[in-house]
């Protein structure tokens, strides 16, 4: 069972050209962001400490990629998807 915290993460501009913000609101806590392509691999990942993240994938292919947003303790934050539209 995956347990979801209360907080909101948004990712801006959604579609997008690569470059892109994703911000949270209701939590301190540290906390891992993993983006993977429709094939499942995992393109990015990395340790979002502050309010608002700016992440660069434009190098990767346009298309439909997913994020999670997980807490140091393991609790599923967030999960969704975006659109790079180059």
């Amino acid at each position: 069972e995956v347990k979801v915290k209360s907080e909101e993460i948004r990712v801006y501009p959604n579609p997008n050209t690569g470059v892109f913000t994703i911000s949270r609101s209701g939590g301190n806590e540290k906390a891992e962001i993993s983006i993977y392509n429709m094939l499942g691999e995992r393109v990015f990942q990395n340790t979002l400490n502050d309010a608002s993240t700016q992440i660069d994938l434009s190098k990767d292919a346009k298309g439909i990629y997913l994020y999670r947003v997980i807490s140091e303790s393991g609790e599923l934050f967030s999960q969704g998807k975006f659109i790079i539209n180059k």
